[in-house]
This record gives C-alpha cells, structure tokens and sequence, in this order.
C-alpha cells in the first residue's frame, strides 16, 4: 500500500504512480495500491483524472505487508492512518524530500534527500536505477510532480532538469504538462481568497512580512494567495471536521 500525505498535492500523485509502476515491473503478479487517507486536492485529482491513474480514497488492500509512505515528513499528515503506521507489525518505507523527523528513524527503509525538488524527482532515479523505463502515463505523472513542487520549475538544481529533460523524451511536450495543473478557479475559491486578504493580521520580523488568516475552508489556496500579494510566510487556518488545519 502506498500512502501521502493529506490534501495530497501532484507531487504524492507523480511519486505514488512511479512506486506502483516500479514495484509491478520488479515484482510481477504484486497487489499494488494507492491509497490517500482523508483528502486529495481537487488538482490532484483532475491530473489523476485525467491521466488515468488510479486512487483510493477507501481502504481497498486489507493487511498489506509493505507500506511505502511518499513525500511525508511527519506522521500527523497521514490523518487517521497515522496510528496504523505506528502500530503496524508490516515493513514501513519513507521517501521524501523534506528533512526527516526523529521519529521516522525507525522505519525499515528510507530514502530522505531534502537537496531534491520533489518526492517524483527521487522516485524516477530511482527507477532509473533499476533500469525500468516509465510509461507515457507514469512519465507525465512524475513530471507532473516536479513541476508542481519546483514552481514550474522555478527552483532546483542540475539533477531536476536532467530528470525532466529524459522524461520529456518520453512525454513530448511541456504545455501537455502545464494544462494539466492549470485548473479553473471556482466562485467559492476565489471568494475565499478574497476573504483571507481582507481578514489578514500582518506581523513584521525583521525585513520579513509574516501574514495570518482564517478561513473555513481553501486554507491553502488562501496562503497561496498572500504569499503572491508579497507575504513572505503565510498561515491560514480553519477548523476542519473538529480539527484545527493550518497551511
């Protein structure tokens, strides 16, 4: 089973379709799933959408004997599969690209590189280690990853552009990988934006302007928005099923 984080972005969906396709190439007949406690952003689930790649946002795998949990450096954003991860007896595998915690020290294998773009970026070399090629399908889904993680490829370094540069090989062109993260902005977003501008408390530390909002709900799109109306660091929080969420 291979778990994200919640509100998975297309970094977990680009990583999560890579793994799959890795673990079937190399371990043919493999029951393999992607399954993402709690939520998954609305973009990511118009790129898996419409790329074909198959999500689960139900338990469909029961007693699986290998998580691989993607781009995810604290438990707490599994939700609801965070004490199954602490309490399980089955072999546990993190691969991200954010510093990792204390607490992740006792997995059974890792792969923690905070230097690269995206988890998609960690997961193609590793693929390309193995000698498995990615399908159109799982090339545009990793590209897809980088590009979302790396702002357009705005950030990063030699390894992401190499990367990116053999998967356009197989995906053709960059625009196919633009559209699909260009989503429409619905009535309810852009109003939720509008209001985490308007309800906004500004804190200065030093030359940085830090921003707070709330909002009931689009926290992150909402944080998005301050920090392109020129917050340094952004913080929208809103209460969600009973908890507190903060992006």
């Amino acid at each position: 089973m291979i778990l994200g984080h919640h509100n998975a972005d297309p970094d977990v969906i680009g990583a999560a379709q890579g793994l799959r396709e890795l673990v079937r190439a190399l371990r043919p007949g493999t029951e393999v799933r992607v399954f993402l406690p709690d939520d998954v952003s609305s973009l990511s689930k118009s790129l898996a959408g419409s790329l074909g790649v198959e999500i689960d946002e139900k338990i469909t795998l029961s007693d699986p004997d290998t998580y691989i949990v993607v781009d995810t450096g604290n438990l707490s954003q599994l939700g609801s599969y965070e004490k199954v991860i602490r309490e399980t007896k089955a072999r546990v595998i993190f691969i991200d690209h954010h510093t990792q915690v204390p607490e992740l020290h006792d997995v059974c294998f890792s792969i923690i590189e905070p230097g690269a773009s995206s988890t998609s970026e960690i997961v193609y070399r590793v693929m390309k280690h193995c000698g498995v090629t990615p399908s159109y399908v799982t090339a545009s889904a990793l590209l897809s990853g980088m590009a979302f993680d790396s702002r357009y490829f705005s950030l990063g370094g030699s390894e992401l552009f190499r990367a990116a540069s053999e998967l356009l090989e197989l995906v053709g062109d960059i625009a196919d990988i633009k559209g699909r993260l260009v989503q429409p902005m619905s009535y309810s977003e852009k109003v939720a934006r509008l209001k985490a501008g308007q309800r906004t408390e500004i804190i200065s530390v030093g030359e940085w302007v830090v921003a707070f909002s709330v909002l009931g709900s689009f926290q992150s799109s909402g944080a998005r928005a301050l920090v392109a109306l020129g917050a340094d660091i952004a913080a929208v929080a809103g209460e969600d099923k009973g908890e507190l969420r903060v992006s």
